[in-house]
């Protein structure tokens, strides 16, 4: 498994969003609360990133988030139905 940190050139001083590639999957770390339209905008960034290059399996990690926002359910909610368009999952 590889790591890679991706920053969000507009998060200001917020830490990235941490990348590990698997055999199967890719696992997308958030090391932010995915609280707010910019922090949905900067994870959405990576998912497309992950489309574009093949990868529709995707674990999305939320430690950081304490709480899910209705918004952010259907963030949530939003990425799984787009991942299983393409034959993927969340």
């Amino acid at each position: 498994m590889a790591e890679a940190a991706f920053s969000s050139g507009d998060r200001g001083n917020r830490s990235p969003i941490l990348k590990t590639s698997g055999a199967t999957s890719v696992q997308l770390r958030p090391t932010f609360a995915l609280a707010s339209a910019p922090d949905f905008e900067a994870v959405q960034r990576e998912i497309a990133i992950c489309m574009k290059s093949r990868e529709v399996r995707v674990v999305l990690e939320l430690t950081a988030t304490r709480t899910l926002t209705s918004g952010s359910l259907e963030f949530v909610l939003g990425v799984n139905d787009a991942l299983r368009a393409r034959g993927g999952w969340l």
